[in-house]
This record gives structure tokens, sequence and C-alpha cells, in this order.
């Protein structure tokens, strides 16, 4: 049938409809469907090559067709081969078309409970194209993608472009003064943005006015750092500007020895911050977490080591553990939090503090405050490992920058690369207990012979969202306190499999750093929830 017969019977939008199915029924569309099958029946076969060259063909036809194409192939993706997972939703955020964008959109409104559906927003950080901002618009306003909201306004915050702005003032509009989770990370996000929490939408709206052909302008980096502050978007840059005021980091030390010092890291990241030794927290742990929104344990070593006065100390060539030479007394202590501080400790996060351990830490601090979250499993040799996100559980904004890279005609994630994680000797493996109520960020096939525990870093919030203070109040911190309906969250508890110093490359030492940062960020908030009733 002709189209001109066809427009003699059927009005004009049902005539582009099937004018529309008439296009897609030819060539294109049954080329676009044989990539297709030949992309799902490589991702189930586990065929790297195939997929790839399956992927580019859909791919190559850059509009609608081809992201439903790409969106159909993700799940069949076994769960075993992630990467190959991560270099499906790749290609597909790496597409700017509108036609493309909206079918993308289509996919997420229907769906915005699916795992896939938060993976995508996921891959989508590194695109910062005004296409993408319109997708994002599109989803901030529609009620029925409510479970991936917070995560595109983190997106937004990222994008560095005064659209991606006007879209989250237009947001705030709409969720101003209804006390939701979604105010709240739109609120910080502004605030992370233009340096201060100005608090009502207003004042954003009328200092965004004044500033807005200033704010994304050419600026001068932190640079020369040596750390991930030289790449941080503006928003999280402005964010840790923003801890000055806020809570403060202590970092715990151990007396005997320590294997990694995580303050050499946040002095050139610019964090505030204090070491103690653990012996001197213990005498005195109110007068620590006074002020103190984030405690940090450095990897040492707790258990019993001889401390006489001639003792020599030592490291046993098989291990890393000291040992005691030139000495023949003994005199063995141990140089361990107590039973009191890990339950302070536990009452710390319930009240809002955050705690991030590493490596051994894993032992001495987190299984023993909360065994029904994590246990240690059984401790590595010293290995390398491979490491991505995990399908499904990437809606943390402690992944933020984590693996943004080149790709195609435009920037995305680059999570289908090879990244490597070095494992110190004698690092316990995670065991996740409540897969529930853990999310685990980072994770290693390489691990899945050892018990099958294969996370690389975890992070959960043990405890129960509180009444906040009333709303208007003004805070001890100075701070506008956010409504109450909100509520105050318990802290965040992370923990990283080996720790810093050990990794090889530069991009998976910044994955660290870019997690270290994500997480203060995080924490920062949720002490400030609580602030009023300190």
């Amino acid at each position: 049938m002709t189209a001109a017969r066809l427009s003699r019977r059927l009005p004009p939008l049902a005539l582009l409809a099937t004018l529309g199915a008439l296009v897609l029924s030819g060539p294109a569309l049954a080329d676009n469907k044989k990539a297709v099958e030949a992309a799902k029946a490589a991702a189930k076969a586990g065929d790297g090559g195939a997929l790839s060259k399956a992927v580019a063909e859909i791919a190559a036809e850059g509009k609608a067709a081809a992201a439903k194409g790409l969106l159909a192939v993700a799940p069949e993706v076994p769960p075993t081969q992630a990467a190959l997972y991560w270099q499906v939703l790749a290609a597909l955020a790496a597409m700017n078309d509108d036609k493309a964008l909206d079918a993308v959109g289509d996919a997420l409104i229907a769906a915005p409970d699916a795992p896939l559906s938060r993976d995508v927003i996921f891959a989508y950080q590194g695109n910062k194209s005004l296409e993408v901002v319109k997708l994002y618009d599109r989803l901030l306003a529609d009620k029925k993608a409510a479970p991936l909201q917070e995560n595109v306004v983190v997106r937004l915050g990222e994008m560095e472009r005064p659209e991606a702005v006007d879209t989250l003032l237009v947001a705030y509009g709409r969720e101003e003064k209804k006390g939701t989770p979604l105010e709240r990370r739109i609120r910080s996000t502004l605030a992370g943005l233009f340096g201060e929490d100005m608090g009502d939408r207003a004042n954003f709206e009328g200092w965004w006015k004044a500033n807005r052909e200033k704010v994304f302008a050419p600026r001068e980096r932190a640079g020369g750092t040596g750390t991930v502050r030289d790449t941080l978007d503006k928003a999280r840059e402005g964010g840790l500007q923003s801890m000055a005021r806020g809570g403060r980091v202590l970092v715990l030390r151990g007396e005997v020895k320590n294997f990694d010092e995580v303050e050499k890291i946040l002095e050139p990241l610019g964090v505030r911050h204090e070491a103690m030794l653990k012996t001197a927290f213990m005498a005195d742990m109110e007068a620590a977490l006074k002020g103190t929104a984030v405690v940090i344990l450095n990897c040492n070593f707790s258990g019993n080591v001889c401390r006489c006065p001639t003792c020599v100390p030592g490291t046993d060539p098989n291990s890393r553990l000291p040992v005691c030479t030139g000495c023949d007394k003994h005199t063995n202590s141990t140089d361990r939090l107590s039973d009191a501080a890990i339950e302070r400790l536990k009452r710390f996060v319930a009240q809002g503090g955050s705690v991030f351990t590493e490596d051994w830490g894993l032992k001495e601090l987190v299984t023993r405050a909360w065994n029904e979250y994590l246990n240690a499993g059984r401790d590595l040799s010293e290995r390398e490992v491979d490491y991505g996100p995990v399908p499904g559980q990437t809606g943390s904004p402690l992944l933020r920058g984590v693996f943004v890279g080149a790709a195609g005609g435009g920037t995305t994630t680059t999570v289908a690369e090879p990244r490597h994680w070095k494992v110190d000797n004698l690092s316990p493996s995670i065991r996740v207990v409540d897969a529930a109520k853990v999310t685990v960020l980072l994770a290693s096939k390489d691990l899945v012979a050892n018990d099958n525990n294969t996370a690389v870093a975890v992070v959960f919030s043990p405890g129960e969202v509180i009444a906040a203070p009333e709303p208007n109040k003004r805070t001890r911190s100075g701070g506008a306190k956010a409504p109450a309906s909100v509520g105050a969250r318990p802290g965040l508890v992370l923990h990283v499999l080996s720790h810093f110093g050990k990794q090889k490359s530069e991009t998976d030492e910044f994955t660290l750093q870019n997690l270290l940062v994500n997480f203060l960020l995080e924490a920062q908030e949720r002490w400030r929830e609580h602030a009023g009733a300190r």
C-alpha cells in the first residue's frame, strides 16, 4: 500500500506511526534485528569478540532501533560476564541522537525499579551532551521515574553546563518544602555547584541569574596535587571545600605498625583532619568524637606484639606481620580497639557519623561492630585481581567519577576496559552476610574461587532514620536545617579490600581515592542532618 493511499484512510498521527513502521520494516530493521540476535548469542556464549562486532553494528544505526536493540541485549549477558554487560551499556551511553534517547527514556520510565535502569543511568555518567540533559529533564518531570531521580540529579551535578543547572532548579521548584530525599539531593548538589547552601529556591535562582556566565567558565583546577582532586567536577570540588565548615575527619593510627596512612591522602585532597593514636582515642572517646563526622581507621597491626624497651621490631619475611628480634623478654600486648571503643563507634554511626575501614580494619572493627552485615572470609595471598561495578548495584553516589573515560563520539563510562586491584598479603576477603542491606560497590570475578567472596568495596548504613529537628531551625554548625519530614539518616560504613598505595596504576589508585572523596561528601551530608541535636 502506498503512502498516498494510506493518507486517505488514516488520520495524521496514525499515518505517521504507520509510515514509521513501514520504514522500520525495511532492510535497516532487518539488519538491526540480525545484529541484535547475533549480539544476544555472543553474550550468552561469553564471546567478547563476537559481541563487540555485533554491538558496533547495532550502534552504527545510532537511532531508536539501536537503543532498543542494545537495551534488549544487555539482560542476555550472563552474570559471570559483567565486563561484557558494561560493554553493551557503554555503547548505549555514547549515543546522543534524540530518537535514541527518547527510546531510552521510554524504557527507563516503563521499568524505573529494574536493576538495568539503574545501570543505564550509571553508564551515562560521562556523557555531558545537551541531548542527555533533555533526557534527565524528562525523567525528573515524570513521577513514574521516581526511583531513578536521585541518581539523575547526581548525573546533572557532574555535567558542568548551564542547562543542567536550569534543569536542577526547575526540579527543585517542584520539590521544595516537600521534605523528600529528592529535594535533599537537589539542594546538596546545587550547594556543591554554587559553593554554598542557599536554602530557598529563590536564593539559588537569584545567585544563578547573577552568576550564570561565570560558574562554568574555564577555571583553575586544584592541579598538581597528584590526587583525584585534580580531576574532580565542580560539584564535588565545591563539596570538598565546604567540608571546612562541616564535621571533622578523624584518622585513627596504630601505635605498632600502620600499613597505610590515609592522612597522607587527605592532606593533598585539602580535607581538614586530625590523626590520633588509637590509645589516645580510647583514653577520651567523647572528646575525640565531639564535632567529628568521619572516623577513618588506618590498616594497622592490632594483634599481640612484643612491647618491651629492648625489643628491635622486624617483619616476618613470609608475611607482613611485625615480629620481635633481639629480645628474650617478649612482653606482649595488643594495639587493638577495645570492646568499649567498638560500642562507642556503633553509637557514633547510629547518630549520623560515618566510618571508613580498609584491609585488616574488617577484623578489628567492622565484624566486631556489625557482624550482622559483614564478616571476614579467608585470608588472601598477595595477588592482582580484576574489578568493576556490580550490575544492578550502581545507584550509590559513592561511584561518582570512578569509571569515566573516553568512548566513541563522546565521553562515557569505560567499565569494559581492564581494571586491576592489588590485594595485599593476608588481606581478609569480604563476606557479605546481609545482601539486602549491603551494597557491593566493586567486585572481582577473579575472587569467585575464594568461597564466592567477590567483593572489593562495600557500603552499608546500620541503624534507623530518626526524626530531624524542627524545620527552619538553624543548626549549631550554621547550616539551614532540612525539612523534618526527611528525617536524619544513620551514617555510612565503607570497607575496601586492601588499601591505598598498593595500586599500580593512577587509574586504579584514583578509583580508591574517588570512593574516599564520595564517601566523605556523603558522610558530611548525614552528619549535618543530625547537627541540630548536637
